[in-house]
Order: C-alpha cells, then structure tokens, then sequence
C-alpha cells in the first residue's frame, strides 16, 4: 500500500539510512483480520532496543489515543475524525484514510530498551509541556513515557516554546 505508514517510513527514512532489513520491525497490517490478534500478540512479545516515535497534537503515540492504558498491549485500534484528519494527507483525503490501525500499546512501547519521541512545531507546544513537565495521565497517553528510564526527546523550537525553561528559565536554574 503506497499510502501507509510502513511505506511512508520506507519512503522518507529507511530507504535513505544503512540498516539491514531484519532489524526493522512493523505490524502486518495487511494481514487478513482473524490473523491480527495472533500478530499482535507476537509483536508485543518482540525485543525492541530502539523506538524512534512522533507524537500527536493530543498526546498520542503510535496510534493510541486519549484515553488509552499504560497497560495497553500491540492491538487494532479506531482511529478518531481528528488522527484520520492529520493523517488525510498521505491517503489523498480523510475518506480514503483508515479508519482502524495496529498499533504498539504504550506498554510494548515503553518495553524499548531506548525511545526517541520527537516533536516538531508550536501546535506540539502545549502537549511537549505536559509530555515533559505534566502529571502522568491516561488522557495524554505519551506522558506515560516518563516512566522510561533511556528516553530522549527531540523537539525544535516552537515545540519547545511552553516549557519552564523558555517562558522562565529563572525557575530551572542554570
């Protein structure tokens, strides 16, 4: 499927970097549906050393939504009007974008031995704030990646412009 996030990523990265192809690791989401929780269960169990993940306007990862658990496992999920909304671009619009995806639970995710999660841009503002200096919330469900002990995110500056250390950097310290 040209317009998936697999080929996307192929795309856009994997293509463009030197890394065998047995190191790199997505759900089948081409698989027929009685085969998915079977996938899913197996992708849950996987070693992953290194998680390299964006973030949404709402605090999403990988595909889960507000709300999601921090005990979530790999599973298919609905996706909301506004994910298939952000998403429309690759897809040539919302009405031919997905409406269900596979997505790593925020539990699979924080099994990574190491996380990236990236932001870019102010509209990330107000979600990198909480993501790094809110409270921990099912309704945010990146702030569970606080509890990660080998995370690094990557921001640019207007993702970066709500947090303490830019609106007052008096209050971090040197």
């Amino acid at each position: 499927v040209k317009q998936g996030r697999n080929y996307r990523i192929h795309e856009e990265l994997l293509n463009h970097v030197d890394i065998k192809a047995e190191n790199i690791n997505f759900p089948d989401g081409t698989l027929p549906r009685e085969e998915l929780s079977a996938c899913c269960a197996d992708y849950g169990k996987a070693h992953i050393d290194l998680m390299i993940i964006g973030v949404g306007e709402d605090g999403q990862v990988g595909f889960n939504e507000p709300g999601s658990y921090a005990k979530s496992g790999t599973r298919l999920v609905q996706l909301s009007h506004q994910t298939r909304k952000a998403q429309s671009k690759a897809f040539n619009g919302v009405e031919n974008t997905p409406k269900m995806a596979i997505t790593m639970g925020i539990n699979t995710i924080l099994g990574a031995e190491r996380i990236i999660l990236m932001a870019w841009g102010e509209d990330k503002a107000g979600v990198v704030n909480s993501i790094v200096e809110g409270e921990i919330t099912d309704q945010i469900p990146a702030t569970h990646l606080q509890l990660h002990d080998n995370i690094e995110v990557v921001i640019d500056e207007g993702a970066a412009s709500q947090l303490t250390r830019v609106q007052t950097p008096w209050l971090v310290g040197s």
